[in-house]
């Protein structure tokens, strides 16, 4: 029976899963932190701190089957740990040291603008191959306005900012690669 209730855990645990492993170091950093440092007795900042781990965790471990899926979560994830963790999403000393919180989140953030970029590569290579039409202008449209969102994503700053961004020019690229898929179908 036991064996039983280990094969469902794993089978829950693989099946919730971000679409991309770009969340990788903030899960360890944020199981560190539960684990470590926030365990035992807390004040009350530390227990707003643990909620919020705890929140993240929990939004990391939701299934992803999409990037846009993964591009939301980051946005959520972001901005729960910006207001719970201020001080290490300040901007920082020259002498001081980097978080490895607000550098996880960084990593991540990276990862799924390098994703989005890389769709909107293959949307660009695309759309001008397409045959002449209403298709190919559509998909053009969305990857002119693809790149727009991409153009706004900020290089510094909050990653709750750059979230945004990255969702549109992501559900731009989405649509664009859709109306070329469709494209090749007809």
């Amino acid at each position: 029976m036991r064996t039983g209730i280990a094969v469902l855990a794993l089978a829950a645990a693989a099946a919730a899963a971000p679409f991309t492993a770009a969340f990788d170091g903030i899960r360890t950093e944020l199981v560190d932190r539960r684990d470590d440092d926030l365990a035992g007795d807390l004040d009350r900042a530390q227990r707003r701190q643990l909620r919020a781990v705890l929140a993240a965790l929990a939004r990391l471990d939701r299934p992803a089957d999409d990037l846009a899926d993964d591009v939301r979560t980051a946005a959520t994830v972001y901005r729960t740990l910006e207001r719970a963790f201020p001080a290490e999403f300040a901007p920082p000393v020259i002498t001081d040291p980097p978080p490895d919180l607000s550098d996880a989140v960084d990593d991540s953030l990276a990862d799924l603008l390098a994703a989005t970029g890389a769709a909107y590569d293959g949307l660009a290579a695309s759309v001008p191959s397409m045959p002449e039409g209403r298709l190919k202008a559509r998909a053009e449209k969305a990857r002119l306005a693809a790149r727009a969102a991409l153009d706004l994503v900020p290089g510094t700053g909050p990653a709750s900012r750059a979230a945004r961004p990255l969702g549109k020019a992501h559900r731009f690229v989405a649509r664009g690669l859709a109306l070329v898929a469709r494209s090749a179908g007809e």
